[in-house]
């Protein structure tokens, strides 16, 4: 009896294993091609989520500013991309229309949000874009 219980829970450990290798292995490959992490691997959103809905970022340079607006952009978001470097912009926007948004609807918009006397043109400037 006491055999049987042991090859049973071996049985059961060799599984856990192997779930904890998929899951370690899944890990490891989106961070390998440093797309995502395992919750949002598996996450979906309706088609069309972000269809026409206006989305200014700032520091949409590099980083989490420029992937943040690179996944809106693929969902169909209009996307005003704001960072103090017009050249490092433009490279976010070019990556933006590769991953799939209409030229149209990425706007490059340079502005340092530390001057705070430029926000108020910077807003009109935004809304007169996009309505």
């Amino acid at each position: 009896m006491l055999s049987a219980i042991l090859h049973e829970f071996g049985r059961a450990a060799s599984l856990v294993l192997h779930v904890g290798a998929a899951t370690a292995l899944a890990r490891f490959l989106c961070s390998l091609y440093g797309r995502c992490d395992v919750p949002t691997l598996f996450s979906r959103l309706k088609a069309g989520a972000y269809q026409g809905k206006v989305v200014w970022i700032t520091g949409a340079s590099s980083g989490l500013g420029a992937e943040f607006a690179r996944q809106l952009g693929s969902h169909g978001a209009k996307v005003i991309l704001s960072a103090r470097t017009t050249s490092a912009l433009e490279e976010a926007r070019t990556s933006i229309i590769d991953a799939g948004a209409m030229p149209s609807d990425v706007i490059v918009m340079p502005l340092d949000t530390s001057v705070l006397s430029e926000l108020p043109a910077a807003v009109e400037r935004a809304c007169a874009i996009f309505g």
